[in-house]
């Protein structure tokens, strides 16, 4: 392991001991901590929390002179100047504004179709994503054919709930491949947007959640790609990075013919995540 990232680690650590009172840290930035101590498989966290002890166990003196550095480092990011400052109506009416014309684009509505219009138009994407995402998971013997049907049964708002709860079992699943009892508890007791929006960030340090993303992995550039990308563009930039890497595995390791390949890379992403999860387990 590089040492660079056992430093930042480290850090991450120090840091996230603001839960002790030991420095503050705000509520952001221990989410981002966080997000990178789950992305971490078990023996780095073991060589971390081994660093924990030693550092502990140091003198008072030395407590002090990491964390004035800690605060100097936190004064140089206040100095370029961070956005503190409460956002005016103006800002915010700006933001809605930007919202609603992304929206109209991502649906390519007319630009004289109202709200209605757009709403409808969004429910009926949203129905079409779902149940693609479900057909999947039935394809994949995650969800009994019973069970698909009892939800084509249901109201809008029950559907789309049940649908989220779902979607959160499904990350959960793949998280726990690499995490800890104590954090997939705390998963569990996640609304399910904010288990997706977590896991979203692990897939920006590792590529794909579960056993797939343990053998592919990322190198440094890619980490840096995905995390600069936005949101709704981090799926197609991620699928671009991981297909070279999941076709020489499936090539090299699975023996698989190139028509096997491409029909299990032609699979939306978090499908193709579940499918490489799936085969690299049936290696062991």
């Amino acid at each position: 392991m590089k040492r660079p990232a056992l430093l930042v680690g480290l850090l991450v650590v120090l840091t996230a001991a603001a839960g002790l009172s030991l420095y503050p840290v705000t509520v952001e930035q221990l989410r981002k901590n966080r997000v990178q101590w789950l992305a971490l498989p078990e023996s780095e966290r073991d060589e971390l929390r081994a660093r924990w002890a030693a550092f502990e166990g140091e003198p008072e003196a030395v407590h002090r002179q990491v964390m004035r550095r800690l605060a100097t480092l936190e004064r140089m990011q206040a100095h370029e100047g961070p956005d503190g400052a409460s956002r005016s109506d103006e800002d915010i009416e700006r933001v809605l504004q930007g919202l609603a014309g992304r929206l109209r684009r991502i649906l390519d509505a007319d630009a004289s179709q109202g709200e209605a219009g757009v709403a409808q138009e969004l429910r009926g994407q949203t129905r079409r994503r779902i149940d693609a995402f479900l057909d999947n998971l039935v394809a994949a013997e995650r969800i009994t054919k019973e069970e698909r049907l009892g939800l084509a049964g249901s109201s809008w708002d029950d559907f789309v709930q049940r649908a989220l709860e779902i979607r959160k079992r499904e990350e959960i699943y793949l998280y726990s491949e690499f995490s800890s009892r104590v954090e997939r508890d705390h998963m569990e007791g996640l609304p399910p947007l904010d288990v997706v929006d977590e896991m979203l960030e692990v897939r920006r340090l590792r590529g794909f959640l579960g056993e797939a993303g343990r053998v592919l992995g990322l190198s440094e550039e890619e980490q840096r790609q995905l995390a600069a990308a936005k949101d709704e563009e981090f799926f197609p930039i991620a699928k671009r990075l991981m297909e070279p890497k999941a076709r020489q595995y499936m090539s090299e390791r699975l023996h698989m013919d190139e028509e096997q390949i491409d029909r299990v890379l032609s699979r939306p992403y978090r499908d193709l995540e579940r499918s490489l999860h799936r085969l690299v387990l049936s290696t062991r």
